[in-house]
């Protein structure tokens, strides 16, 4: 019995090292714009057609400009995760960034997907992807301001949307906060208005392929050509934070080299 009980005390221990959450955060301070060697390093675009704006942003100096003119067809960046990182109902993932607009027209125009992703994929137009997103798209739902959580087989109407725009600079009090949380069977999506209230929230089931999926990206994407606009939004202060990480290998053989010792010393 001592035995036993010294391994379950163990076992909680390690646990919580198991279990480590992520954080990350991106606010685009990159002096250098698109060709700074930092974005290049952190962002793979596909392609390059966004830029690093400073008339706008919500903190710094610095946000990403999304520029989605009819020219320009599908484009977007993928920041690939150290980790692999899932959600669960203990410790759910939550993925948010803010976003403003230049004129009220370009709520209606928002071509913008932001997701989470296990490997090199997207959210499909229709049918299932490895994928759990939140967008606002003419190309998916026409020319209205509302937006869609895609729920890694079918997008759903949240109904909600920006009604606020700005056409003046910098302020954290134009920057909307578009949010969605992952746990282990649900996709949870909030919307905060430029003061912070909460202005909208839904809970969508998340389909069966995606439940307690890892995922290893993000992707900000711009699923297709909307019209000749020039400006539809910027983006700033980009975060990921909870869940459960894959452990390092390294840790694990540690770990478990650890638990044999201990074995031995026990018997």
């Amino acid at each position: 019995m001592k035995k036993l009980l010294i391994m379950l005390g163990v076992l909680a221990m390690i646990s919580p090292v198991l279990a480590t959450s992520i954080t990350y955060s991106e606010g685009w301070e990159y002096s250098g714009g698109t060709t700074d060697p930092a974005y290049v390093a952190a962002w793979a675009d596909n392609p390059a057609r966004e830029a690093i704006a400073t008339a706008y942003y919500r903190s710094g100096a610095r946000s990403l400009l999304v520029d989605n003119g009819s020219s320009y067809g599908v484009k977007g960046q993928t920041h690939v995760l150290p980790t692999a990182v899932k959600g669960t109902d203990a410790s759910p993932l939550v993925l948010s960034t803010y976003m403003v607009v230049q004129a009220a027209a370009h709520r209606q125009y928002l071509d913008f997907s932001l997701e989470l992703a296990n490997g090199n994929v997207v959210a499909p137009a229709s049918g299932t992807a490895n994928v759990v997103a939140i967008a606002r798209s003419i190309t998916l739902n026409g020319q209205n301001a509302r937006f869609f959580a895609y729920d890694g087989d079918s997008w759903d109407d949240t109904g909600d949307a920006i009604t606020t725009y700005s056409a003046s600079g910098p302020g954290t009090g134009k920057y909307w906060k578009v949010q969605i949380t992952v746990n282990s069977t649900q996709l949870l999506w909030a919307l905060y208005d430029g003061a912070g209230a909460l202005n909208a929230s839904d809970t969508f089931p998340l389909a069966s392929g995606v439940q307690g999926m890892f995922f290893d990206r993000i992707n900000i994407r711009h699923p297709g050509a909307a019209n000749a606009a020039v400006h539809v939004a910027y983006i700033d202060d980009l975060s990921l934070s909870g869940g459960e990480i894959i452990p390092e290998p390294a840790t694990v053989v540690l770990l478990g080299l650890g638990l044999m010792l201990l074995r031995r010393r026990v018997t």
